[in-house]
């Protein structure tokens, strides 16, 4: 065709209406450059030079030849005025214009235009190559992008072009690297334009294999070139076998979650619907995800409130797709019901604690039980509202879960902690039992510094504060000194120095005891150990000893022994200096106090001691006139534990003479032994073992059982010689409770 444009050109009688020009007139086209890439979507310019010979009018420009599909010319200008020679052509490509390709390559086109003054034409062509604009590609998808397939058997999927910049060329998919024994085929689907089917079929000796084997689909496109895309194939044994991984357990009212294995045969991924059947009345059961297409699924059993406790069965289905070669299969699910949770089973009570920051400290955390109730009990302790520990506090537990009734709970602290209060929660977790909760505080203060000293006087083991005090010179009283921090809180660890600065009136020893030497008076001061700044001082009064007829004074039971929360009453044997027993003076008193009251407490004014702990203590009675101390006497106590095992409480001896504890020589006394339990109630009878009380000297008092029933009765029998004077201690012991007393002879 090029050629027969260019013969066109030169051709004057190729235009058989034209009457011929004078033969002196021509005109010579040219066109530049001869040839353009224009891309779809863009313009490319040429220039149209007209040489005249002989013509001096306009010439007149157009298009001769035709455009391909999608493209369009201008002339500027579309005549040449007298003395123009030259206009500017534009090819104009639409985004869509059509190209024509050649072993992938864009082909030119030829454009002929015409140059026309009056009956004189003359024709130039230039050549412009449409090539694919830049935004022209294609996207290839399949889907799924991994197939499994059975032996014999095939499956289908997708293959989706998508063209972008209104590609128009030829797309061509082609199938390569296929594994042994499977073939594949893609086929255009009617009336969806660029979508295939691709069918992937298995021969029927194909492996079922546990790993996945890959083909790729090639898709040529003319002028842009080849895409790939790998598509993975499974040969797979279509079958599953549903089981759990444990039996559930839950108690009525409540639920149990579990996971369901599939147990799918390799390369079997084909949906799973699962349901429950033959559930008893009150169960259902639901799965998370259904139907299933993992390996495994969470299956949860409910149970209403009226599901009896006990073994039950439930069967689980599964149904798989249809068309995947697997048949359905069940699985029977044996599951347990436990009774409901115990509502009251036990409470916690866990200790408030103050610890000062950088110290620690531990207290009693309990657990109250209810009657039958034994299971462990774990304990978290938390921060209320979830908040985080403070810098440097720890808190614990000695044992968690806890056994018993009760354990050690830790605070520990450092020297960055803040002070303040925090509210902390315990949350008990105990089998058989719905979970239980406490508050609690922990209270952190800054670390105390010693702001004052106060002096006081040991009342029943308590410092009472005292500014004076008056003693004999032969006697004496027991002063303490309590060291306060900036709180107005005991520094119980801060010691003190005692000083006297009359030696020859009073003398004061390192605890504190003050002993009077000569009537006068003398001031003694506490001085703080850590600031000799802090003192505090009490106005001592030393006078005569009164005078008393009294030589001694004895507690009486002596070496007692009680078990805690028991009584036990004290007396008080007054005796002159021929060893005689002698009544109270007129205006004098007795005062009772304990070492230790956390072991053991005593009515001051009464002598009536309350065992609180195991442990040793010391009962002291002072005999007074007028405040000043005559004599006093002591007698030391053992508190067994609360709670001991076949323990009794306490016990005493009462005469059947007012409670006299003098005999004469030959002398037959009867006397009781009262026993009680740890509540104060009698026990006249069946104590096991029986109770037993012996004589200190047998040669002058023996001991014998009563004939008296209806209780523990004895009898006292003195020897005939028995010596005026003599005395002889009586001492009963049963478990948890002992002591004795002393029998005088007199004439």
């Amino acid at each position: 065709m090029y050629a027969l444009l260019l013969s066109l050109a030169g051709c004057e009688t190729c235009e058989p209406t034209a009457t011929q020009p004078p033969i002196d007139q021509d005109l010579t086209v040219t066109v530049g450059p001869t040839l353009n890439d224009i891309a779809q979507g863009s313009a490319g310019t040429y220039t149209v030079t007209v040489q005249r010979s002989g013509v001096t009018g306009p010439v007149a420009l157009d298009l001769f030849s035709v455009l391909p599909g999608g493209a369009s010319i201008t002339f500027n200008p579309t005549t040449l005025p007298t003395g123009v020679s030259s206009a500017v052509v534009t090819i104009t490509l639409a985004n869509d214009a059509a190209i024509k390709f050649f072993g992938g390559t864009p082909q030119p086109e030829n454009v002929i235009i015409r140059a026309k003054s009056g009956d004189l034409v003359r024709y130039g062509q230039f050549t412009f190559r449409p090539t694919l604009s830049s935004a022209a590609g294609f996207t290839m998808n399949v889907t799924p992008a991994a197939l499994n397939v059975r032996p014999g058997q095939f499956v289908d999927g997708t293959v989706l072009i998508a063209r972008q910049g209104n590609y128009k060329g030829a797309i061509n998919l082609g199938i390569r690297n296929l594994p042994n024994g499977i073939t594949a085929t893609t086929t255009l689907i009617a009336g969806q334009p660029d979508t295939y089917r691709l069918r992937v079929e298995a021969s029927a000796s194909a492996q079922p294999s546990a790993t996945k084997e890959t083909f790729r689909i090639e898709a040529d496109a003319e002028g842009l070139g080849g895409k790939l895309f790998d598509v993975a194939v499974t040969v797979i044994n279509a079958s599953f076998a549903p089981r759990t991984v444990r039996e559930p357990r839950m108690r009525a009212g409540d639920l149990d979650t579990v996971t369901v294995l599939l147990g799918r045969g390799v390369g079997f991924t084909a949906p799973i619907t699962m349901s429950v059947d033959n559930a008893p009345a009150g169960v259902t059961g639901t799965f998370a995800v259904n139907p299933v297409v993992d390996d495994a699924v969470l299956f949860t059993l409910r149970t209403t409130a009226s599901v009896p406790a006990g073994r039950h069965t439930v069967q689980i289905r599964g149904v798989p797709q249809a068309g995947s070669g697997a048949i359905e299969q069940t699985h029977v699910i044996n599951f347990t019901v436990d009774p409901p949770l115990a509502s009251n089973a036990y409470v916690l009570v866990p200790p408030n604690v103050s610890v000062v920051a950088g110290s620690n400290t531990s207290s009693i955390f309990s657990v109250n039980r209810s009657s039958g109730f034994a299971e462990p009990v774990t304990v978290t302790l938390a921060r209320a509202g979830g908040a985080a520990l403070p810098a440097g506090l720890t808190v614990s537990l000695d044992q968690n879960p806890i056994t018993l009734s009760a354990t050690t709970m830790r605070v520990n602290t450092t020297a960055a902690t803040p002070t303040g209060t925090y509210t902390f929660v315990a949350t008990g977790i105990a089998l058989n039992a719905i979970n239980v909760t406490a508050n609690f505080n922990i209270v952190v203060t800054a670390l105390p510094i010693v702001t004052s000293v106060t002096i006081g006087k040991l009342v029943n083991g308590t410092p009472q504060p005292t500014t004076s005090e008056t003693i004999a010179s032969t006697g004496s009283v027991s002063l303490t000194a309590v060291v306060l921090d900036q709180n107005s809180q005991p520094m119980l660890t801060e010691g003190v120095n005692w000083s006297s600065p009359n030696t020859s009136v009073v003398t004061v020893s390192s605890t504190g005891e003050v002993t009077g030497v000569a009537p006068g008076l003398a001031a003694i001061t506490a001085t703080s150990k850590t600031n000799a700044a802090i003192r505090a001082s009490v106005a001592i009064v030393v006078i005569a000893p009164p005078t008393t007829t009294v030589a001694r004074i004895e507690l009486e039971p002596g070496n007692a022994e009680i078990t805690a929360p028991a009584t036990q009453q004290y007396i008080v044997a007054l005796f002159d200096a021929t060893g005689a027993r002698v009544t109270a003076e007129a205006g004098t008193t007795f005062e009772y106090s304990s070492s230790n009251t956390s072991k053991a407490t005593v009515n001051a004014a009464s002598g009536l001691v309350t065992g609180v702990a195991s442990g040793s203590v010391t009962i002291t009675v002072r005999y007074l006139r007028n405040g000043v101390m005559l004599r006093q006497a002591t007698a030391p106590l053992f508190v067994y534990a609360p709670g001991s095992p076949g323990h009794y409480g306490s016990a005493y001896i009462s005469t059947n003479s007012n409670n006299t504890r003098t005999v004469r020589a030959g002398q037959a006394l009867l006397f009781q032994l009262f026993v009680f339990d740890v509540n104060g109630v009698q026990k006249p009878t069946g104590i096991t073992p029986a109770p037993t009380i012996t004589s200190s000297n047998t040669s002058v008092i023996t001991i014998a059982p009563s004939s008296i029933t209806g209780g523990y009765f004895y009898t006292m029998n003195v020897a005939g010689g028995a010596v005026v004077g003599t005395t002889v201690t009586i001492r009963y012991d049963l478990a948890g409770a002992g002591g004795e007393i002393i029998m005088t002879i007199v004439p």
